[in-house]
């Protein structure tokens, strides 16, 4: 029953290993530009977006599913990647929000989604786990990015859909911000989002030219859904379920976890200070 109610897309640009079950679909995510033959459906049939992935990444993945598969018998719809995954098997002794594992822990892991229709009924949409930032939204995207651009979503937002200008201000002034565009909901909250977020994105694209961005800063799209995610869900006030996320980084150092919780500490002191 649960693969049957329950999608969640996993976005796939690359060969590797990744999660494929009757819950767990996997997507070619930018494959109209891509050479490559992953044997997967690929975010370019039907209505799609898909040589777009370069400035909008995990994004053309969500846009495919948006039209696409939402009108198939399916209830519960998210998105996760091919390296990053909801870690529903939470222990008090792992509340991270990010766990970095190797190729051979990730093999090991039960990713069972089984109970997530459940937890749906008492939630109204599961997020990563936020990070803790020293600064707001608005000074970080600012010092990460362009901060020209900024302006002009805000712009945009106060044009097109100014109810939302409140939940705006209110996200980008506060230090916590849940990452990757990766979230699960039903079907009915995850087409209202999508309908808001591809409204804001295609009036954005009008008005930023992009055209002389390094690869990085190209991907601008992607980077300013994970914030307009974040600020869909303050303005509708839904009652969110945090998972952790497990990421696969090969044989990299992981981070101490004593570390991981100073850097939380600090982070959040440091801002109170800011802020007052």
């Amino acid at each position: 029953m649960t693969g049957n109610k329950l999608k969640i897309l996993v976005c796939v640009h690359r060969k590797g290993t990744f999660l494929c079950d009757d819950t767990y679909m996997p997507i070619h995510v930018g494959k109209a530009t891509s050479n490559l033959d992953l044997g997967i459906q690929g975010d370019d049939t039907g209505d799609n977006i898909s040589s777009k992935n370069s400035s909008y990444c995990e994004l053309t993945g969500l846009y495919w599913a948006w039209k696409n598969l939402i009108d198939k018998d399916i209830e519960y719809i998210g998105l996760c990647h091919y390296r990053r995954y909801f870690n529903f098997k939470v222990s008090r002794f792992n509340i991270r929000n990010f766990l970095p594992v190797n190729l051979e822990e990730f093999k090991k892991i039960n990713f069972s989604a089984s109970e997530i229709p459940n937890v749906l009924k008492e939630y109204d949409i599961i997020l990563a786990k936020p990070r803790i930032y020293r600064y707001n939204l608005s000074y970080d995207y600012s010092k990460r990015h362009i901060s020209s651009d900024l302006e002009i979503l805000k712009t945009v937002i106060e044009e097109l859909t100014p109810e939302y200008i409140a939940a705006y201000n209110e996200v980008m002034d506060n230090n916590k911000l849940s990452h990757y565009n990766m979230f699960i909901t039903n079907k009915h909250i995850f087409d209202d989002y999508c309908t808001w977020l591809f409204k804001i994105l295609q009036e954005l694209e009008k008005r930023i030219d992009i055209s002389a961005y390094n690869a990085v800063q190209a991907r601008i799209w992607g980077y300013m859904g994970e914030r307009l995610l974040n600020i869909y869900v303050n303005k509708n006030d839904l009652k969110v379920k945090y998972y952790p996320i497990i990421g696969i980084i090969d044989n990299r150092k992981k981070k101490n976890i004593f570390r991981y919780y100073w850097l939380v500490l600090r982070n959040s002191v440091e801002f109170l200070f800011i802020k007052s």
